[in-house]
């Protein structure tokens, strides 16, 4: 069987920024798609629980 190769330099280079490595700014950039992904699956919005109230910025003054 063969193995399909990147045929273009367009293509070799998409593939090659692909990669992820250990670096801070990749596990954030791997932090927002998990948050996107599970947010994409997870369609529905419970103010009670998904609104965090005790938060500083809720707080009335």
């Amino acid at each position: 069987m063969a193995v399909n190769t990147a045929r273009t330099p367009m293509v070799r280079r998409w593939r090659k920024n692909m990669e992820l490595g250990d670096g801070p700014e990749d596990r954030a950039y791997v932090d927002m798609l998990t948050t996107l992904s599970e947010g994409s699956v997870r369609r529905n919005f419970n103010p009670y629980t998904d609104i965090d109230w005790d938060a500083p910025e809720f707080a009335v003054t």
